[in-house]
């Protein structure tokens, strides 16, 4: 998997906003290919930092929203590296 590239984007759905709180989706982008997910986590988009992609706050439902999507991150990245751990000659 040499010169293979991996990105994660997390961003708030707006257009699918109900009662002040728009879902959380993942863009996983491989090699030009992309996939988005509903990470089933959704926040007021007030309370979204686009650039650190993370819920702002210290609320439980924050750390809650922001554990989620690290473990996610977390989750796609070992996959990534067991993959390309796999495809070493």
């Amino acid at each position: 998997m040499n010169n293979n590239s991996l990105s994660i984007l997390f961003w708030v759905l707006t257009s699918r906003k109900k009662n002040d709180i728009a879902p959380i989706y993942c863009r996983i982008t491989y090699n030009n290919e992309r996939v988005e997910i509903n990470t089933s986590k959704s926040v007021d988009p007030n309370l979204w930092d686009s650039k650190a992609q993370k819920a702002i706050g210290k609320t439980e439902t924050i750390k809650d929203i922001n554990f989620h999507l690290d473990s996610i991150k977390g989750s796609i990245n070992k996959h990534y590296s067991l993959l390309a751990a796999s495809d070493k000659s």
